[in-house]
């Protein structure tokens, strides 16, 4: 378990999950905080899915254990605890030859939760103007607002979405992070929230877990994601012949790519000397600028794979 995370409303230990000869998901420990945004990140394939399904019990664990509001998932309580547990997995279900309005009138129904509360969520996602229209002529980006909507019916104090943006257009995109982003402090409700888009996690989350070949490689919060990247100074001259003399003279280790020299992070005194080194060399320095590492470079360090999500 993450030492910074206290009281966290989801753990998992030693999970695992073997389908034939194949381990999807590798012992993994999740530690997912309260009342925020827990971003659950890696390439398609790498088990985020599966994880998520033992975790709703849509699965059995081949191995390991789910606790959820501190008390450890069993046949038995699972029912208890799905009470308080709103989740979107994979595409939503929906009956497209009814409005809807109707839609969440029956799965309000199902969860024994009061109708009064369907113009509102259709209100919070942007569905009103829509409630009457059937589900067959929404756009992908309505019905995943639908799914949404039903997912939150009941207000649960966690909830569950895997890939809620996965193939929406960029408004639809923006629409959904947005809402996603405002349900913590609205609705003081945990949000698990996995994706294989690095930016999407970084507009989104407090808090990132990595998984990559069904290992768990990173877990902590979204600014120590940010403090792993040692970013570059990077500068390009007119004379590459004499720069890397200097840079030799001065042990200072350099990369070269695209015309630019790249150096680790130095002192503003050490630049500056190596400026006026430069400058009693007669060496014309046309641009030095300072490079952070993406959040992409950051996973490769991370995985130390060349591999993109």
């Amino acid at each position: 378990m993450n030492a910074m995370i206290k009281n966290p409303i989801i753990t998992t230990e030693s999970l695992c999950k073997k389908y034939g000869n194949l381990l999807r998901v590798d012992h993994v420990d999740l530690s997912v905080p309260q009342n925020a945004i827990y971003g659950f990140l890696g390439p398609n394939g790498a088990g985020k899915s599966t994880t998520l399904k033992m975790i709703l019990g849509l699965a059995a664990p081949t191995r390991g254990c789910v606790t959820i509001f501190g008390k450890q998932s069993t046949d038995k309580n699972r029912l208890e605890l799905l009470k308080n547990i709103g989740s979107l997995i994979e595409s939503p279900s929906y009956y497209g030859h009814l409005s809807g309005f109707d839609n969440l009138r029956i799965a309000a129904i199902l969860k024994g939760v009061d109708e009064k509360q369907i113009l509102e969520l259709l209100s919070i996602v942007r569905l009103t103007s829509q409630k009457d229209k059937k589900v067959n002529h929404y756009s992908l980006g309505m019905k995943q607002r639908l799914g949404l909507a039903t997912a939150l019916l009941g207000y649960p104090k966690l909830l569950i979405l895997d890939e809620p943006t996965n193939g929406l257009d960029p408004a639809g995109i923006q629409e959904m992070r947005e809402l996603i982003v405002s349900l913590p402090k609205t609705f003081d409700m945990t949000v698990l929230v996995s994706s294989h888009l690095l930016s999407e996690i970084d507009q989104m989350a407090d808090y990132v877990g990595i998984i990559n070949q069904g290992k768990l490689i990173f877990e902590d919060s979204l600014e120590n994601l940010h403090q792993k990247s040692h970013g570059n100074i990077a500068f390009r001259t007119d004379s590459e012949n004499k720069t890397i003399q200097i840079l030799n003279e001065k042990q200072i280790s350099f990369q070269r790519k695209n015309e630019y020299f790249l150096l680790p992070p130095l002192t503003d005194d050490t630049i500056g000397k190596l400026s006026h080194s430069m400058f009693e060399q007669d060496i014309m320095i046309y641009r030095i600028e300072n490079r952070e590492q993406s959040l992409e470079d950051i996973f490769l360090s991370l995985t130390g794979k060349e591999q993109s999500l």
